[in-house]
């Protein structure tokens, strides 16, 4: 999701703590949805574009009725399509149910309020790939991985979590347990690939420690 459209569904988030119902609809061939209409009820139905389609904001008594209200502005040109969509179970009543994207879920906390946060499957999915690229020792044939490419790709990444979750409700101990993960792959990486000492002793190479704290970022 680029960040200016993150920006605006988080604040949307913010705004809408009382609308009570969030429905999920796709970008696809045979979903005809009047986005700029939709947006602009504002009294009853609001909605926003993400990554991968639409996401509505409805104030309804329950899901039937959230939907009847989403029928000004979608038409689905298939009956079957119709269904397969209404199976999937595309509304969610915020406080019982969150709705959850491929990186990001919206919920409603204990306190009442709504928030936007990263799907944790996605953020363990993040240091899966880490991990397999730190304890990969070759790629392209049988090069070995310049380490500044490994460095790289773990900043590249830190980088774009950094810039989202400006916008998102991220708890201290989820940033904690990633940048853990994320420091024991590249300690590892850096002593069993690349020869770096775990502790100070009569070498020419410093501590891996070091080259942690000086060249990886941090979120």
């Amino acid at each position: 999701m680029e960040l200016e459209n993150l920006y605006k569904l988080s604040r949307a988030v913010k705004r809408n703590g009382s609308w009570n119902y969030v429905v999920l609809i796709p970008k696809a061939e045979g979903f005809d949805f009047d986005l700029e209409r939709a947006k602009n009820n504002k009294k009853r139905l609001t909605a926003y574009e993400i990554e991968d389609g639409f996401i509505a904001f409805v104030k309804a008594g329950s899901k039937e009725e959230a939907l009847k209200r989403l029928a000004y502005y979608l038409t689905i040109d298939d009956e079957e399509k119709a269904l397969k969509w209404l199976k999937s179970d595309p509304v969610k009543e915020l406080g019982k149910e969150t709705l959850k994207l491929k990186k990001f879920q919206i919920y409603r906390g204990t306190d009442g309020r709504l928030y936007i946060a990263y799907n944790r499957y996605y953020l363990k999915e993040l240091e899966r790939k880490i991990h397999k690229v730190c304890h990969t020792k070759h790629y392209k044939g049988a090069r070995k991985r310049d380490l500044k490419e490994l460095i790289k790709f773990i900043n590249q990444i830190v980088r774009a979590l950094r810039r989202e979750s400006k916008y998102l409700w991220v708890p201290p101990a989820q940033k904690r347990g990633f940048n853990k993960e994320v420091r024991n792959a590249f300690l590892e990486a850096l002593t069993s690939i690349y020869g770096y000492r775990k502790r100070k002793k009569k070498k020419n190479l410093p501590p891996a420690v070091e080259v942690y704290e000086k060249y990886v970022l941090r979120w």
